[in-house]
């Protein structure tokens, strides 16, 4: 009994510790056309160009 716990902490430390996807936005590139945020919280645009009006939240790659 006690290994079982043992052994059902020993995977549940194992789940926690390994990376999560490859998929965070800094890695995430964009193509031309694809909505962006002039910040790169969605992703950067490949030609390093967001374009957005003034008054919109977001633009799109150039």
């Amino acid at each position: 009994m006690k290994l079982s716990f043992v052994a059902t902490f020993a995977l549940l430390g194992l789940a926690a510790a390994l990376p999560a996807s490859n998929n965070d936005a800094a890695t995430n590139k964009l193509k031309a056309g694809d909505t962006c945020k002039p910040d790169g919280s969605l992703g950067i645009c490949e030609s390093n160009k967001c374009i957005k009006d003034k008054d919109a939240d977001t633009g799109n790659c150039q």
